[in-house]
């Protein structure tokens, strides 16, 4: 059973495959094993094939989903499909999403640089943290991006849909419009999130937390 359009956090939370969550207890610990964003549950890799999201200097961009247990995480993971320049780098983080109507808050966790300048997949960690029940955001910040090549990241830019904003359509004009972004103009990871969103999109970043 899925969640009607337009359900609260309550409601939903029970319902992770939306987001690519399923069975957070089940999964092992001590970093061998990840869970995030990827569309509809699917596996990491079964959705590496997927399309692309680019990344741009100074833009945060961010995606909500819903954590329905208690899970401690220590990196976050993306992949890289077309690499950046020479020394390009981003940053990684995880933000509370209790703001207004859920926006991203509070920043929990965040990763160094990042390096995107191969392909693969790239890991960024910090010091564990768990993290309780609830609405999170993980993030991607274009911290270094100076040269002329576009890094893009695997992701998918088909009609994605996160429940808890089918109705409260957060930075446009279409329900399927899922990602918060904006420009803050700065390296480091904002915090809080801030910024009222710049853009709408309709595109979804595989980005993972790892397990520790």
């Amino acid at each position: 059973m899925s969640p009607k359009r337009g359900t609260k956090l309550d409601q939903i939370v029970g319902f992770p495959d939306q987001v690519g969550i399923r069975g957070l207890g089940m999964l092992a610990t001590g970093g061998t094993e990840f869970f995030g964003t990827t569309r509809y549950g699917a596996k990491w890799e079964d959705v590496l094939l997927g399309g692309s999201v680019a990344a741009t200097n100074g833009r945060i961009k961010a995606w909500p989903i819903p954590i329905p247990e208690p899970v401690t995480v220590d990196a976050l993971r993306i992949y890289v499909g077309t690499a950046a320049d020479s020394g390009d780098q981003v940053r990684l983080g995880i933000y509370l999403g209790d703001g207004v109507g859920g926006q991203p808050s509070t920043l929990v966790a965040g990763t160094g640089l990042v390096a995107i300048d191969t392909t693969g997949t790239k890991d960024g960690t910090f010091t564990a943290i768990t993290l309780s029940p609830g609405l999170y955001w993980f993030a991607i910040l274009g911290a270094n991006i100076v040269g002329v090549t576009v890094p893009a990241f695997r992701g998918t830019l088909a009609d994605v849909h996160v429940p808890y904003f089918a109705d409260n359509d957060i930075a446009g004009s279409s329900f399927e419009n899922t990602a918060w972004g904006y420009d803050p103009e700065t390296s480091t990871l904002p915090d809080p999130f801030g910024g009222a969103p710049s853009w709408a999109t309709k595109e979804l970043l595989y980005i993972q937390a790892r397990v520790a």
